[in-house]
């Protein structure tokens, strides 16, 4: 069965969305999230209030929209990288690598406003959190091939290797946000995934 067809309407709505999360990044990064209002937003990419939120419910829904992106990087060109690296711990370190630069290219009051929505006393779903995203699958295959490689030891289980390591570059874009982005959070993401990757090796 060859491709469906997208229609204009399609087209114009996907055109209109994109216009809108260009337009909203561009402004959050120069001028910081709550140095930006929505009718600035819309202003910048030439629409009304009415269809701004048509596509997105506020401004955090743009900045997930645009963080988000990254899981199709990951599955992409991140994903094709990782399986040309032969050892699982340089696989590790090339994902935790392309995660760290993205992060850090949304720029630091982006990422805190970012995991301030998902963190406020009615949140119930995460999407950061989420065991279903790209991130969390590329961990733990990877993991699993160290272990059968002999590369990693294999008294901790796949799963708790995989949460612990997320949770280690997890928790370098948590402190690089507490510091207002004062540090490069490239290198010490690196610093904390290896640390990890050091205590998974056999020994």
């Amino acid at each position: 069965m060859g491709k469906e067809k997208i229609s204009l309407r399609q087209k114009h709505a996907i055109a209109t969305r994109q216009a809108i999360s260009q337009a909203g990044a561009s402004l959050l990064s120069k001028k910081g999230y709550y140095n930006v209002t929505v009718d600035e937003i819309c202003e910048k990419a030439q629409v009304s209030r009415g269809t701004f939120y048509k596509y997105f419910k506020s401004k955090d829904e743009i900045i997930w929209y645009e963080y988000l992106k990254l899981d199709q990087y990951y599955g992409g060109p991140v994903a094709e990288a990782m399986a040309k690296e032969k050892k699982s711990a340089g696989k590790l370190l090339l994902l935790c690598n392309a995660a760290a630069k993205y992060t850090s290219s949304l720029g630091v009051s982006n990422v805190k406003a970012a995991y301030q929505s998902q963190l406020g006393p009615d949140r119930g779903f995460s999407l950061v959190a989420s065991e279903k995203r790209p991130l969390y699958a590329l961990t733990w295959h990877a993991v699993a091939e160290g272990q059968s490689k002999g590369e990693f030891r294999n008294d901790i289980g796949v799963d708790e290797m995989t949460r612990t390591w997320v949770t280690a570059l997890r928790g370098a874009v948590f402190e690089w946000c507490l510091n207002s982005g004062k540090y490069d959070l490239v290198a010490e993401a690196a610093r904390l995934c290896s640390t990890v990757v050091e205590g998974m090796r056999q020994r």
